[in-house]
């Protein structure tokens, strides 16, 4: 006498898809989720780390055209020493060769240091770029705040330059007015 199925499945119905599937033990069919979430998890990381290194390596690039101080306390950069490091960084943004300045700017209870770095071929549609990375500290280890900011634009009016549109900053003067 032959068999009848109390009931009937979809492996009764199925001809094959489930007679493989049954012959595969459990542990093999699932071995891809989680080896997919790690590839996921690793393919992330990866991004992150490019990008941490990016950021890093942003303010590295390029000749150093020197460092601008400016305010109360402190001793400013000479007028002299102004004019020659806005001159260094105007000539690589004109060439788009990578290059930075630094700047400070001393205030009563603290002070803004910024990096301004020319970075080729990270403006808009693959010009050169601007970019900006501040920190505001102040006194005694206080408050401090900081950031990085993509600018439009440059231009110069005799030993001020106006970086244009950067951000939450909006235009940045280097050297600020006293």
């Amino acid at each position: 006498m032959s068999e009848i199925p109390d009931r009937i499945t979809p492996r009764a119905v199925d001809s094959g898809a489930h007679r493989r599937a049954e012959q595969t033990p459990p542990h093999a069919r699932r071995w891809w989720r989680p080896r997919t979430v790690v590839a996921f998890l690793l393919v992330l990381l990866a991004l992150g780390a490019v990008q941490l290194v990016r950021s890093r390596t942003i303010l590295d690039l390029g000749q150093r055209c020197g460092s601008i101080v400016s305010g109360r306390p402190g001793t400013p950069t000479s007028a002299a020493v102004v004019h020659t490091e806005i001159a260094c960084f105007v000539h690589a943004y004109a060439h788009c060769a990578a290059a930075s300045l630094d700047t400070t700017l001393n205030f009563g209870d603290g002070r803004t240091s910024s990096t301004l770095v020319v970075v080729p071929g990270q403006g808009a549609h693959g010009t050169c770029g601007l970019v900006i990375q501040w920190s505001t500290q102040l006194a005694g280890g206080g408050h401090t705040s900081s950031g990085q900011e993509q600018c439009t634009g440059l231009t110069r009016q005799q030993d001020m330059l106006t970086f244009q549109n950067c951000g939450t900053l909006d235009d940045v003067q280097v050297p600020p007015g006293p």
